[in-house]
């Protein structure tokens, strides 16, 4: 009898304080997860980009479908790469936006750079081995409105690619427009000829 009086007892007392346990869960307050911040990623609305905190206004065409973004950075570790200003560091990029209207892709990224390395200009960063092969042509500079961008040129199997670049505000601002046909690329070009890179938010 007194095995059996024990056991009980140890249940009892089990179940108490489980019991006092889930009381003190239920009176304590639950714990809120803080909200994230996205607002660095900006927004599109009517057919418009705008940045509030790099400071960017780009428009997009209306016959693009803009992917919602998925506000996941991608982490680029290029400590391999000899002789880059960019050895030893850990670039996030963010997608800012991604439009398509095939066979047209328009895609903007900003990454933000180390303290050292935001005055640089987007010329230089293109030029940089991290992104430019030994071999491969210098970046050059295109006037497109009052906007001056450094840009390179690429091509794939499949379609040929203009990539764009700035710095605003310590963030390497990266466009990319794929395309088949120049005249596409020429339209493109009158959008970014409209954009604001120094957009106040007015």
């Amino acid at each position: 009898m007194l095995k059996v009086f024990v056991l009980k007892t140890g249940l009892v007392l089990a179940a108490f304080v489980m019991l006092s346990i889930t009381a003190n869960a239920q009176k304590s307050p639950k714990a809120t997860q803080p909200v994230p911040d996205h607002s660095v990623y900006g927004q599109v609305k009517d057919g418009v980009y705008t940045n509030s905190v790099i400071g960017l206004r780009i428009p997009i065409p209306k016959e693009m479908e803009v992917d919602a973004p998925s506000y996941v950075d991608v982490a680029l570790v290029p400590t391999q790469v000899p002789g880059s200003m960019f050895a030893g560091q850990t670039l996030n990029i963010k997608t800012l936006f991604s439009a398509r209207a095939f066979p047209v892709i328009f895609i903007c990224t900003a990454t933000k750079l180390p303290p050292n390395l935001q005055k640089k200009t987007g010329e230089e960063i293109l030029n940089d081995r991290l992104f430019k092969e030994p071999t491969a042509p210098m970046a050059k500079v295109e006037k497109l409105g009052t906007n001056s961008l450094a840009y390179v040129d690429g091509k794939t199997r499949f379609n040929e690619n203009r990539s764009y670049a700035i710095v605003r505000k310590g963030y390497y601002i990266s466009i990319v427009i794929s395309y088949k046909d120049k005249a596409d690329l020429s339209v493109m070009g009158e959008y970014l000829a409209a954009a604001n890179f120094d957009w106040t938010g007015k």
